[in-house]
């Protein structure tokens, strides 16, 4: 599969607005202790570079992964134990508006939830093709959840919600996951030959279905074909292009989408990846978000790695 220029090697917090645990997958599970070297001469162990137990940088999110400014050799975790009960569930919904505001209504709540991913109307027909499955071609919701399964079912209902189905059993658990799973290689054949180049954004979450909605009109426009799959827990989603790597015309139409999907998203107070990181292919698009702060980030860069050998050219444009 093609590798996407889009693709980054590190990942950057969202929004400055929320905790670092909020938005960092390590989350709690960093109790302390992390040992970083940050030249071939230097061992460094310092506690003040977690905050809220996740590995920050500078007491700044929005810098991206500790090894961008050195390389962690030592890590002390807190293990948790596996859920005594976990459920998974799905819902087909009227809309993607509703889906979101089913999946907001449902963290609302206090639900434990660890898994919350929406796929998109042209991304179930695509796996109803590839798996011969038979689901209502409408928006999904796909949920792993630690309990409160009626309560999940009556916020989803409430929501116009139809064919809801849940299992606890594991192997049963990994066959409802198993379309989620395959979401992209059921939309790669929509376009056999074709390869994939994925982008990604995130949204605050009031803002996350009309972006959704926004995206999959563009993305129509474009004449490009594809799919959107969404963390709507977190307000970040991910659109996957179709097209002929060799073809620069297609290829330029995507960047010319993902440009316009990048500006969207910041419009909407939101910010050019979520995940992906800004990597090689978002260097602009960092400038973009934060012209003002490009200075700031070079100096830091350059303190902590004089030489340029961590990550080189990535992430700081």
């Amino acid at each position: 599969m093609w590798s996407s220029p889009w693709h980054g090697t590190t990942r950057q917090a969202a929004f400055q607005r929320f905790t670092a645990e909020e938005w960092c997958d390590w989350g709690d599970r960093v109790k302390e202790g992390v040992q970083v070297v940050r030249t071939p001469e230097e061992a460094v162990s310092d506690p003040s570079l977690i905050e809220d137990g996740c590995i920050v940088e500078v007491r700044d999110p929005e810098l991206g992964p500790i090894r961008h400014l050195g390389v962690i050799t030592e890590l002390t975790l807190r293990l948790h134990p596996i859920p005594e009960r976990i459920i998974v569930a799905r819902a087909a919904f009227p809309s993607v508006e509703a889906a979101c505001r089913a999946a907001a209504a449902i963290i609302g709540a206090g639900v434990l939830v660890t898994r919350c991913e929406l796929l998109d109307a042209t991304t179930i027909a695509a796996l109803n093709a590839f798996k011969g499955t038979a689901f209502p071609e409408s928006p999904y919701l796909f949920i792993e959840l630690g309990g409160e399964l009626e309560t999940v079912r009556e916020l989803a209902e409430d929501e116009g919600a139809t064919a809801f189905e849940s299992e606890t059993d594991p192997t049963a658990r990994a066959r409802m996951w198993d379309a989620r799973h395959s979401a992209l290689m059921a939309s790669l054949a929509l376009a056999p030959g074709s390869k994939a180049m994925t982008t990604d954004v995130a949204v605050p979450l009031s803002e996350l279905a009309p972006a959704i909605e926004h995206a999959r009109a563009a993305l129509d426009a474009s004449g490009l074909r594809g799919g959107i799959v969404g963390h709507v827990g977190d307000g970040n989603f991910h659109l996957a292009f179709l097209l002929d790597p060799a073809d620069a015309e297609s290829v330029g139409r995507a960047e010319a989408l993902n440009t316009a999907l990048v500006e969207d998203a910041l419009a909407r107070g939101g910010t050019c990846t979520g995940e992906h990181g800004i990597g090689y292919g978002k260097l602009g698009y960092l400038a973009l978000e934060h012209p003002d702060l490009l200075d700031l980030y070079r100096g830091i860069k350059e303190l902590f790695d004089p030489k340029g050998i961590l990550n080189p050219g990535k992430v700081v444009p």
